[in-house]
């Protein structure tokens, strides 16, 4: 009997125009084999304004290895992370000269390896006009290798990140020299641009709204009928990761609708696009402030809605690229939940000598952790084949700056965690006196694109010593 086959790109369909990503099953591969490869996926996570090194940096390695306190939360998975610090961008003395200040110089190499363009945007009043990074980004580099099997080539995702065009202040992600990605910052957007397919409108009566809010309030009430036409002709297997995906993406909906402004309705499967939607159902409000994206309060649950949808997306196969960008280079947000009302931009430029200061952003980098393993331990609990989601994976915790009192470009301190398929070796602390550049490229090679240089050349000689062989 003809083995049944279906398409990577294949969606649970439904009436309203709805549509929902599935996650990648035995039935999609090229053969049925059990022992076919997951896919490798790479993310980014960006936190501004540099860390306190002291509280960063591990001591010892392997099992013996010891981590600090902003790093503690990631403790239960430290033997699938590599701990990275002494690396500088820019020159020996890391330093990158050129247009900006070194929060866009930072902001703007972090992913590019390259310099800013002259631009419009002053940094300081010492500092010359900047425009956008010289080059692609090593996401999206790696993307148009490794992204074209999937419906989206990468997904960038936003929390509280502002918008304003040409700053490099606010970008990361470059498709090419002078041309930035704006993430996405709300995550009902994103989880309607992912998993929605919404088209249709909802009724016109506040009651038949109501009604419809009461009645149909998931979107996959409206993919029954073609769920129960396909699980029949899946294998235990297949059907036992679709139900798991399913079940994952109802949870979701639930979480979302309880964020500032989510309701009911914004969650009908017949809701509509985000412009349809009224301000009430977006913001709780009469009339939405243009900011309410990036109100304390939506900081941490939309920021929380972001890592669930990003861990979705890669889940299904949606995507094999994404990043999160929490806030934007000298971000400034406060902590209030933290009992922090300052600005984090603004602690972060008082002496390393102010130990109130140093305890605040010791503070902020370990809740920063939390977050970061929020994301990591979710793709920890998906099993695929040889391990799990994050063993299959790579997740890149980087940074602007490295200390933020002074502005500085070196020692920079970064997070690696998952395996590349079993391509790197984890459970280690290292400290390596090398440019950012060539952890970029090690970083490409790892991700199956093959290279000895990546931005900057002047600033890249293969892949980074001691990381990766």
């Amino acid at each position: 009997m003809k083995s049944f086959r279906l398409d990577r790109r294949t969606l649970l369909r439904g009436a309203g125009g709805v549509a929902i990503g599935m996650p990648l099953l035995e039935a999609m591969l090229p053969t049925r084999s059990a022992h076919a490869a997951a896919p490798q996926r790479l993310v980014v996570f960006f936190t501004p304004n540099g860390t306190i090194h002291k509280n960063w940096v591990p001591s010892g390695s392997g099992a013996s290895m010891s981590l600090p306190r902003i790093l503690k939360p990631l403790e239960t998975l430290k033997n699938k992370m590599v701990f990275i610090d002494g690396l500088r961008m820019g020159d020996a003395q890391g330093r990158i000269n050129g247009p900006g200040n070194d929060h866009q110089r930072g902001m703007g190499y972090c992913l590019t390896g390259q310099q800013l363009l002259t631009g419009t945007f002053k940094g300081d009043e010492f500092a010359e006009p900047a425009g956008l990074a010289k080059g692609i980004s090593i996401d999206q580099h790696i993307a148009n290798k490794i992204g074209g099997s999937t419906r989206f080539k990468s997904l960038e995702f936003g929390v509280r990140s502002l918008t304003v065009a040409g700053n490099p202040l606010f970008h990361m992600s470059y498709t090419g020299s002078g041309n930035a990605i704006q993430p996405e910052q709300n995550s009902l957007r994103m989880f309607q641009r992912v998993f929605g397919g919404m088209t249709a409108k909802p009724p016109a009566g506040a009651a038949d709204a109501a009604k419809l809010a009461q009645d149909q309030t998931s979107v996959l009430d409206f993919v029954k009928s073609s769920y129960s036409d396909l699980t029949p002709r899946l294998g235990k297997t297949d059907r036992e990761k679709l139900d798991n995906h399913l079940a994952h993406i109802r949870d979701l909906e639930k979480r979302l609708a309880a964020l500032p402004g989510g309701g009911g309705a914004m969650m009908s499967a017949s809701c509509g696009s985000p412009s349809a939607l009224s301000p009430q159902d977006a913001c709780g409000k009469p009339t939405c402030p243009d900011d309410y994206p990036y109100h304390a309060e939506y900081f941490q649950a939309g920021g929380d809605a972001q890592l669930r949808l990003m861990q979705l997306a890669l889940a299904c196969d949606q995507t094999r690229v994404a990043s999160i960008q929490w806030s934007y280079s000298s971000g400034g947000g406060s902590f209030p939940w933290l009992g922090i009302d300052r600005g984090h931009h603004d602690i972060s430029h008082d002496s390393v000598s102010n130990a109130a200061s140093q305890e605040q952003l010791t503070k902020i980098n370990e809740w920063y952790a939390q977050k970061f393993f929020t994301l990591v331990s979710g793709m920890d609990k998906v099993q695929e084949e040889g391990g799990t989601m994050l063993d299959n994976s790579l997740v890149i915790w980087v940074n602007e700056l490295a200390e933020g009192s002074a502005h500085t470009l070196k020692p920079q301190c970064y997070v690696v965690a998952g395996k590349a398929g079993g391509k790197l070796q984890t459970g280690r602390a290292l400290h390596i006196d090398d440019e950012h550049n060539n952890l970029l490229v090690s970083i490409m090679n790892l991700m199956g694109v093959q290279g000895n240089t990546f931005g900057d050349a002047r600033w890249c000689h293969g892949p980074l010593k001691g990381f990766t062989a």
